[in-house]
């Protein structure tokens, strides 16, 4: 594995390092992130993250291209991959630390996406100040680079349930990263609005992410059957991974994380 760039800043050591046709970022020693243009499912936790846009999509599908959100952009596996799976119109990133997004632009390759903006800022306040459209897509993904143990670095509390909530297009999905059980059930405690929840893992890390639909129980989800949402869910997954070109194997390890996904009482 070759060290491709180096830096110290902030009482973080940032590494970008290469390992075949992998980019991998580590921060204090941590593996942060990776992004393989040959692999668009990395087998790896944030792959997580980008399922919940496949059901979106396929509402989108013919209508408009699809905008996400990603607080917490690290360095932006999560983005390329949703650029390399669908028809995105525009990808809004936030994070706090502005080296992560100069990785990500420079490393990562998001300097060549016109669609997409990338914000150093407190992912709290820009919330709080946001004003434009809405997105079919949010994700939470924000953790802290510490050598402690980690977890979010922002409460999914009932407050921020409600500022994201009020990000999304009709129709939208709202996914949080969780580093434990108990982040996990704190989301999904303040989660209540929602037409369906759905938990995803991964089975070499303890990352809980939880998928949000709908927003409000009374409100049919206009994309996903709550009933038979696996086989809508999957449905989906199948057509658009086929359309897209993945080889037969990227096209099962995706659809493998359909087999661990559970519905989660809301």
């Amino acid at each position: 594995m070759a060290l491709l760039w180096q830096k110290q800043s902030d009482g973080c050591h940032y590494e970008v390092r290469s390992a075949g046709q992998s980019v991998r970022l580590y921060s204090n020693g941590v593996f942060h992130s990776q992004w393989n243009p040959d692999r668009v499912f990395g087998d790896a936790v944030w792959d997580l993250l980008g399922l919940a846009a496949f059901p979106v999509a396929a509402a989108l599908q013919g209508k408009r291209p699809m905008r996400v959100l990603v607080l917490g952009v690290g360095g932006g596996a999560v983005i390329r991959q949703l650029l390399a799976l669908f028809d995105v119109g525009h990808v809004q990133g936030v994070d706090l630390d502005p080296t992560h997004l100069a990785i990500a632009r420079r490393w990562f390759g998001l300097n060549r996406y016109r669609k997409v903006k990338l914000t150093a800022a407190d992912a709290v306040e820009w919330v709080a100040n946001y004003k434009g459209p809405k997105f079919d897509l949010v994700i939470d993904d924000l953790f802290g680079h510490s050598e402690e143990e980690l977890g979010r670095s922002v409460a999914f509390d009932g407050l921020w349930a409600v500022r994201l909530s009020k990000l999304m297009a009709e129709g939208g999905a709202l996914v949080i990263n969780n580093a434990n059980r108990a982040e996990f059930n704190a989301a999904r405690s303040v989660a209540a609005n929602y037409s369906l929840g759905v938990e995803l893992t991964h089975p070499r890390y303890e990352n809980l992410i939880l998928a949000l639909f709908g927003e409000a129980k009374s409100v049919k989800t206009a994309h996903i059957d709550r009933r038979r949402w696996r086989q809508s869910w999957s449905g989906s997954m199948l057509q658009l991974l086929e359309s897209a070109g993945l080889p037969a194997a990227q096209c099962r390890l995706g659809l493998g994380y359909m087999e661990r996904a559970k519905r989660v009482r809301l």
